[in-house]
Parts: structure tokens; C-alpha cells; sequence
């Protein structure tokens, strides 16, 4: 089983740009086949963290 960091309904916050979000749903696991880079960060570092806080 996954667990998932946030749970449904959590605030969560924006680490660079402070903006403020709920959780409305969670994937179980990345659904697109082969993601371009357009779809990821460029940078391994910033692709490999989260891009929020609690």
C-alpha cells in the first residue's frame, strides 16, 4: 500500500511562491507513460523535491 504524504482536504503551502492550496484528490501512482521535460522540472534537484510545505 502507498502512502501519500497529505491527506484529502489538508492546506498545503507553496514553497516558493506561498500560495495556499487544499488536497482534493491523490493518485496512487504517476499515470503518463513518459513524462517530456516540459512536464517536469528541469533541474534533477528541484524534480526530485516536493514543491511544497506544511
Amino acid at each position: 500500500m502507498i502512502a501519500s504524504k497529505f491527506g484529502i482536504g489538508q492546506q498545503v503551502r507553496h514553497s516558493l511562491l506561498g500560495y495556499l492550496g487544499v488536497v482534493v484528490d491523490i493518485d496512487p501512482e504517476y499515470s503518463l507513460d513518459e513524462p517530456s521535460p516540459d512536464e517536469l522540472a528541469v533541474n534533477d534537484e528541484l524534480r526530485a523535491a516536493p514543491w511544497y510545505t506544511w
